[in-house]
């Protein structure tokens, strides 16, 4: 009975266990040509309840996976793409979240990072919003951030 007990208690844990990304630091771009974008979305520090590295789809084709913290690079062709997010977690429900479409100019570099969205400029700047319910409810967005800020925070995460 004790051992009945005890295996769903280990389950629960391997299954919660935090995923730190061993990748590389992160290092700056070269500027891209005409014919390509390059976004980068991140995660500046560990989010709640988020225990797994986020897949990041791209015109339903994984792209790449973000740690908590870390982050990933995107290459895309200039246009419109559709995104979509999910957790690698030991048991994939399909379930896509934090869903948006954008447009994207060739030779530019976009920063989008996940945060909470507490002001007014990060609701104007967020490509996509998303209510939290839980301990009173929150809003996160991937918000586009200027490229200085978003450096500072990025020379010190580790892609997956």
């Amino acid at each position: 009975m004790k051992r009945i007990f005890i295996l769903p208690i280990i389950i629960l844990f391997v299954g919660c266990a935090s995923v730190t990304p061993k990748g590389e630091l992160f290092k700056i771009h070269e500027d891209p040509g005409a014919s390509e974008s390059v976004v980068y979305f991140y995660v500046p520090e560990k989010e709640f309840g988020s225990t797994a590295c986020i897949i990041v789809t791209v015109n339903e084709e994984e792209r790449g996976c973000i740690g908590n913290p870390g982050y990933v690079k995107v290459v895309l062709s200039p246009g419109e793409h559709s995104f979509s997010f999910r957790p690698d977690a030991m048991i994939d429900l399909g379930v896509e979240m934090r869903k948006f479409t954008s447009s994207f100019n060739g030779g530019s570099v976009y920063y989008l990072e996940s945060r909470k969205v507490e002001t007014q400029e990060d609701k104007y700047n967020a490509l996509q919003m998303s209510y939290v319910n839980i301990f009173g409810g929150y809003t996160v967005g991937w918000v586009l951030v200027p490229e200085e800020e978003a450096l500072k925070k990025l020379s010190i995460l580790r892609d997956w």
